[in-house]
């Protein structure tokens, strides 16, 4: 049992790490690859709601807007309870 949630934590860093990477390349505005890291998060993540938002926010950087809107719907779709998406998502 201990095994098992130490496993869990360890996904769940590593998850939260891939997240700061992703944010970190839109600062330094590296779109595409923050783009190409939130579609691989999708894959292995694809109703996790800080993953959607990253693809959001990676969209909306790429001049996608579309796209980025339907990614932050998914967002407030998967955590309807977080005031933050529902802001982001009326810009």
């Amino acid at each position: 049992m201990a095994e098992t949630q130490s496993n869990e934590v360890d996904r769940n860093l590593a998850l939260r790490q891939q997240l700061s990477a992703g944010f970190d390349l839109l600062r330094q505005d590296r779109v595409a690859d923050a783009t190409q890291l939130s579609d691989r998060l999708l894959a292995s993540h694809p109703g996790h709601a800080e993953v959607l938002f990253l693809a959001s926010e990676a969209r909306l950087a790429a001049e996608d807007p579309e796209s980025a809107l339907a990614f932050i719907s998914a967002a407030l779709a998967a955590a309807p309870d977080q005031l933050a998406l529902f802001v982001k998502k009326a810009e």
